[in-house]
């Protein structure tokens, strides 16, 4: 059986949900994609009645209504998917999902923060909501990105995400005592460091890419910034380290 829910943590869980989809619609309509003749479906209202929604299919499956609840998320989806559609056959110009997608999401949060999830639905939506709102900065950093930054982006998101969890903990080796995750995670951090200079640089210029890179890697280890700047203003002599 269920662990017993009290009124007052169903009405919580649902306030989160619908407070997830009013920020995203609050954003929508910000963003103007809900007046003019391209006008999304969704706006201020909708988007808080989808939040509603699926916090509400998320106490159903919570309690034990599989079907009831599965059946709720799956009549939100429908709606969002049937409301591209029509956007797709109106519209003449290039269509945007975005408003679509953002309400699938909306419902699925939802469902999460019904379920009981609430830190970890409110900040999924909070990283979402941002996305949204820094739409024009985030077009600018894709042009500005060359084949060589993304190949470094990768490659360090694989040495963090990939490699990193593989890692056993440790100890091993006896007296050496050595952490495996403890050692790649030092390594990770230089690596970290040198990606974020060299972005830094090539978004603010060699002397702000250099200080902001300092002053942001000062805060974790003013050891760690130091050994790098030793090591560039060795390799590379024209940064002008004094």
């Amino acid at each position: 059986m269920p662990d017993l829910l009290s009124e007052w943590d169903a009405t919580t869980r649902l306030a989160i949900a619908a407070l997830i989809g009013l920020g995203v619609g609050l954003e929508r309509e910000w963003s103007g994609h809900t007046t003019g003749p391209n006008a999304r479906f969704a706006g201020l209202r909708t988007f808080f009645l989808l939040g509603g929604l699926g916090g509400t299919a998320g106490l159903l499956l919570s309690r034990g209504f599989l079907a009831a609840g599965a059946a709720t998320i799956a009549g939100g989806l429908a709606l969002c998917v049937a409301a591209y559609i029509t956007s797709v056959r109106r519209s003449a110009s290039d269509v945007d999902g975005t408003t679509e997608a953002a309400a699938l999401v909306v419902v699925l949060l939802g469902a999460v923060a019904g379920i009981g999830w609430l830190a970890l639905a409110a900040g999924a939506a909070s990283v979402m909501v941002l996305a949204l709102s820094e739409k024009t900065r985030l077009h600018w950093l894709v042009r500005r990105l060359s084949e060589a930054e993304l190949r470094a982006a990768l490659q360090f998101a694989v040495l963090a995400l990939v490699v990193l969890p593989l890692l056993p903990t440790g100890p091993f080796g006896g007296v050496l005592a050595i952490r495996p995750r403890s050692l790649w995670t030092v390594v990770l951090f230089f690596c970290g460091l040198n990606f974020v200079g060299f972005m830094a640089r090539r978004a603010a210029g060699p002397g702000a890419g250099i200080t902001a890179t300092g002053i942001l890697g000062g805060l974790v280890s003013s050891t760690g910034v130091t050994f790098e700047f030793a090591r560039k203003s060795r390799n590379e002599p024209a940064l002008g380290f004094r």
